[in-house]
């Protein structure tokens, strides 16, 4: 590959070197001495000329080399656009980057800091070759659980209605007012739980941020290391539906605490668009015999306390 970086129109004799030296690499190929296919591609800021321009379309141009000029279509599906200036290279980029899942820099932070790497590979420092299996780490994607369960209180005072946590029910809303002891049921009825159970606080996040934070959850506490790599680059809701499709048949609940109730909350639609990018999961059917009985008072009676749990269970 040649970069050709030019104030006017591309002309023959900007590239006539590149395509003299190509000859001898095709040659080695042919005589078997290089694996693999040659293709040479000259990228260019600039269209060609109308002199190289006739000279592409002439029945003895080469198949093998390509000429990629602004607003040309890519010859390859990883090749970025052949662009006109740096800051449009700059722009595309950063957009590109908000894509990256999972990543704890700000996109245009991650681009700058790709630039310095390739710049530094340019000098010969450090190899000239970045593995995939390494882009994880130099994105520096941060997959952990960040939230867990809050400590239920010891002894625990169980309510005299309180519903199971797990039912065949796909998304169920428990309210009450606050207080009432809403997380405490809940981490409380976890820790009797066979199946894993990810807690999810919304109250920190924004609209925007709700599908890509649980993705996040989901992948750290159910997927490996591979699972992680084949996640596409996209929005966050994207990578969610990537997630729920390797936890296919997988059993998986989720408590969301704090969902939005008020004009300080995020905006419903984040939560409708994650139980959207859900929907195809089936619930497995509960089993009362694998849960253990709440602890009782000396005359076997739970112990009633005013108000209703809240929170949501999504199978």
């Amino acid at each position: 590959m040649q970069i050709k970086t030019r104030s006017r129109a591309l002309q023959w004799g900007d590239i006539s070197s590149a395509v003299v030296n190509f000859e001898g690499v095709r040659a080695r190929h042919a005589a078997g001495k290089r694996p693999g296919r040659p293709q040479l591609i000259i990228v260019s800021n600039q269209v060609a000329g109308p002199g190289l321009t006739q000279k592409m379309t002439r029945d003895d141009w080469p198949n093998d080399i390509t000429i990629f000029t602004p607003g040309a279509p890519a010859p390859d599906p990883w090749l970025p656009p052949a662009w006109e200036s740096v800051d449009e290279a700059v722009a595309w980029c950063t957009r590109e980057a908000a894509g990256v899942p999972f990543a704890s820099l700000a996109p245009q932070t991650l681009v700058w800091k790709l630039a310095a790497r390739a710049v530094l590979a340019c000098t010969g420092h450090g190899g000239q070759m970045f593995n995939a299996s390494e882009m994880p780490a130099i994105y520096e994607q941060f997959v952990q659980e960040l939230q867990a369960f809050p400590a239920p209180p010891a002894p625990y005072l169980p309510q005299a209605t309180e519903p199971e946590l797990l039912t065949a029910a796909k998304v169920r809303l428990i309210t009450g007012f606050s207080g009432s002891g809403k997380p405490a049921w809940a981490s409380h009825a976890a820790t009797h739980c066979p199946e894993p159970i990810t807690y999810f606080d919304v109250s920190p996040l924004s609209r925007d941020a709700v599908a890509g934070a649980l993705a996040r959850e989901l992948a750290a506490r159910h997927l490996d290391t591979a699972q992680r790599a084949e996640l596409p680059y996209g929005a966050g809701v994207d990578v969610l539906r990537a997630v729920h499709h390797h936890l296919a048949g997988t059993p998986v609940a989720i408590v969301i605490d704090n969902p939005p109730t008020g004009c300080r909350r995020p905006a419903r639609p984040g939560i409708r668009t994650t139980f959207d990018a859900t929907r195809t999961a089936r619930p497995a059917p509960p089993r009362p015999d694998r849960f253990r009985s709440p602890p009782r008072h000396r005359d076997g009676k739970p112990q009633r306390v005013d108000g209703r749990q809240r929170g949501r269970c999504v199978r």
